[in-house]
């Protein structure tokens, strides 16, 4: 069953609904050329700290889709060796990949809060990076999303990922590491519809939490990496995987 304990959910829902970002509308030349305006839209690579102080920062200046910028161009956020100390929201309608640069170790750290809020309608790619937040937080919380892609992602967090209503999960190669409560994954849809792909989440690590993956209403998960079985790996933990057709 879905149980997304006391305080972590209150947190998820105040930062997925209340947060707010002033987004750069003049996007203007990146380091690799590309650039944005009323008719073109790439979204290029930003480089952080090069480039941009901060993870947001380089958030902020990725493209939004409109009307008129239809924008299905991914921007790339190259992140250097260092912990950063962010709450950074992904807003709507942005197409973003985070990836620690090449040998690099890159640590985000929310604190008590969670350090990735990602907004509707959003395609997110994590890969390479290490996502913490205080034990009893929630690492990265996700709202009516389009798309959430981990590859070689670490989640040090009671909470690792809370999903709601995304409509495509692909999460592989990560680790999530607990202290001892909470759910590695949780996944919940608003309702049960075909629409919803069912996730894919195969070759993790969960470790030391109540469950492993936890998700409820929509498809069940896909766990294995070439068929049916599971492929995860459990340490630990209470539960490796619940799946309940209704949500509490």
């Amino acid at each position: 069953m879905l149980t997304i304990r006391g305080s972590a959910f209150i947190f998820a829902l105040v930062l997925t609904f209340g947060c707010g970002a002033n987004i750069a509308t003049d996007i203007g030349q990146t380091r690799n050329g590309g650039t944005t305006d009323a008719g073109t839209c790439s979204g290029g690579t930003l480089y952080v700290p090069q480039d941009y102080g901060t993870i947001q920062q380089a958030v902020d200046v990725a493209p939004q889709a409109s009307q008129d910028v239809p924008c299905g161009v991914q921007t790339t956020i190259v992140v250097a060796t260092g912990e950063y100390k962010e709450n950074i929201l992904i807003p709507a309608r942005v197409n973003v990949m985070i990836t620690g640069d090449k040998g690099s170790q890159v640590v985000i750290n929310g604190g008590a809060y969670p350090a990735i809020t990602v907004d509707s309608e959003v395609s997110l790619m994590l890969q390479a990076v290490t996502v913490s937040s205080t034990p009893h937080g929630t690492a990265i919380t996700a709202n009516h999303s389009t798309r959430i892609d981990f590859d070689s992602v670490t989640i040090l967090s009671n909470y690792g990922l809370w999903a709601h209503s995304v409509f495509s999960t692909t999460i592989t190669n990560s680790t999530f590491v607990g202290n001892g409560n909470g759910e590695g994954i949780a996944l919940m849809q608003e309702e049960f519809t075909p629409e919803y792909e069912p996730a894919h989440i195969f070759n993790n690590m969960f470790r030391n939490l109540q469950y492993g993956i936890d998700s409820c209403m929509g498809p069940e998960p896909s766990l294995g990496s070439n068929g049916p079985g599971d492929s995860n790996q459990y340490e630990q933990v209470g539960e490796p995987h619940a799946y309940s057709a209704g949500c509490q």
